[in-house]
């Protein structure tokens, strides 16, 4: 399923996750609504982000970049 490119939004767990225009993939704990972690992709963010295992797997443009999560949003 392919997101439309000006949003794209993801819940797992604790965190939210925003894919954002500029490549940058913002993590926020839903339960406290404070920044988790941001990951500059450096390029567009392709379809949704993943969850597995503990782990983000974020599909941007020409990479299958892989983010652990912290202990805050599993």
């Amino acid at each position: 399923m392919v997101m439309p490119r000006f949003l794209r939004l993801m819940l797992y767990g604790k965190g939210m996750y925003r894919a954002q225009r500029n490549g940058t993939l913002l993590a926020l704990n839903r339960m406290t609504g404070q920044p988790a972690f941001r990951v500059a992709t450096g390029g567009d963010l392709h379809n949704t982000t993943l969850k597995t295992n503990g782990m983000i797997i974020i599909q941007a443009e020409g990479k299958l970049l892989g983010v652990k999560l912290p202990a805050s949003l599993k």
